[in-house]
């Protein structure tokens, strides 16, 4: 039988009606939902009453499809979420709930929220190093690529690092200030030892020409202050009121970092930086190695404005969780957070899942919470890998100004 209502119907609720409905929502998947009823609803949600909301990861994906699924800690569950404007583009990274998004067959960039499907462009890459003899194949599965000889071979679409080179951080929020004012873009080129940056709305980026000793590798952000770590393992402090003057050196890692590791930089304090490492063989699903001495996950703190700076390793990030990939460490304290646990590092592996005997088993993604208080693993969700899981996953924070 029909609602008497009709679909239309609907839309015609009393306002004061909805509010007392949209009041009610504390979870962004119902607020989401909500939203998308008609305008009228649209109108009358507002995030007030939402919840603090824990990070979602947004799981593999082809990037010639509109649909992206992301895992809910605090539902435990998987949610999907169409967004056009993602179709034919790949996310270089996700920092304050927007997607750095780069169009593969134009190189374009833009920031774009998921949730209010905002979208920012960014100035031309055109002047931007990258694989130029690579083209999206026709049947859009992989790039071609022809070399100086003529000779033709194919990648896919998880090897877009290599035909884009490029590593592209967003330090600063753009929904924070009014026009965008105050908010920063950084890219960082294989091989290159510049720092390029613009501001949403500028017309061409602006380089600083050799002022790392090597690449940046992670930047984190703090009341005005950009600190850059290298390739070569120098950290640097950038000025975010004129970004323009040279970085001042502060130090020089010197943890035992191990083997070619992983590692990722977070803001506690004012004064304290975090460095977080992790040994590649376990972040990429390998097996245990023989010579594992438990130390997968390493912290170390710094006072980055004492007279002598001095990293110190870290036991315990206390009632914190770390949420990682090999592009991102976020530090967030659980209090606020259902679902999430403190001291424990969340992440996902991507070449193996683990059989009854802890070893590494092949073709399954999981998603891993890791206990640094020797708890060991959990999965929190594991699935069989799909040809079409050609994008390894981001977490994603929601922002929903």
């Amino acid at each position: 039988m029909n609602s008497p209502l009709g679909t239309a119907g609907w839309s015609r609720l009393p306002h004061d009606l909805l509010h007392l409905v949209a009041a009610k929502l504390v979870r962004i998947s119902d607020y989401i939902r909500f939203r998308s009823v008609c305008k009228s609803w649209r109108s009358a949600a507002t995030p007030a009453n939402l919840r603090p909301q824990p990070p979602l990861l947004m799981l593999p994906y082809h990037p010639f499809t509109h649909a992206r699924s992301f895992f809910s800690l605090s539902t435990g569950k998987v949610h999907a979420l169409s967004l056009a404007e993602s179709y034919g583009k790949i996310v270089l990274n996700s920092a304050h709930g927007w997607l750095v998004m780069l169009d593969i067959t134009t190189a374009a960039l833009c920031l774009l929220n998921p949730i209010t499907g905002v979208q920012i462009d960014l100035p031309s890459t055109a002047d931007f190093y990258r694989l130029r003899a690579a083209r999206v194949s026709p049947d859009l599965w992989n790039y071609e690529v022809t070399d100086h000889k003529g000779r033709r071979d194919k990648l896919g679409f998880n090897m877009s690092f290599v035909v884009y080179p490029w590593e592209v951080f967003l330090p600063t929020n753009p929904s924070s200030t009014g026009n965008d004012e105050g908010c920063f873009v950084f890219i960082s080129i294989l091989h290159s030892r510049d720092v390029i940056y613009c501001t949403p709305g500028d017309k061409a980026w602006t380089t600083l020409e050799d002022v790392l000793a090597a690449r940046a590798w992670s930047m984190a952000h703090r009341e005005g202050r950009l600190y850059v770590l290298d390739g070569h393992s120098n950290l640097y402090m950038f000025d975010m009121a004129d970004p323009s003057r040279p970085p001042a050196p502060l130090l020089t890692v010197t943890v035992p970092l191990g083997l070619a590791p992983l590692f990722s930089l977070a803001c506690t304090t004012s004064r304290e930086l975090l460095l977080v490492t992790c040994d590649p063989r376990y972040a990429h699903g390998d097996e245990t190695p023989e010579d594992d001495d438990g130390e997968f996950f390493q912290a170390f703190r710094v006072d980055v404005r004492g007279e002598s700076p001095e990293w110190s390793k870290v036991e315990s990030v206390g009632e914190r969780a770390v949420f990682w990939t090999e592009r991102q460490c976020w530090l967030v304290d659980v209090g606020d957070f259902q679902g999430c646990r403190e001291d424990c590092v969340y992440l996902w592996g991507g070449r193996g899942g683990r059989r009854g005997d802890g070893r590494a088993r092949a073709g399954v993604h999981r998603i891993e919470a890791f206990r640094r208080d020797g708890g060991g693993f959990e999965v929190l969700l594991e699935w069989e890998r799909s040809p079409s899981d050609a994008m390894c996953p981001l977490w994603v924070t929601t922002n929903l100004r």
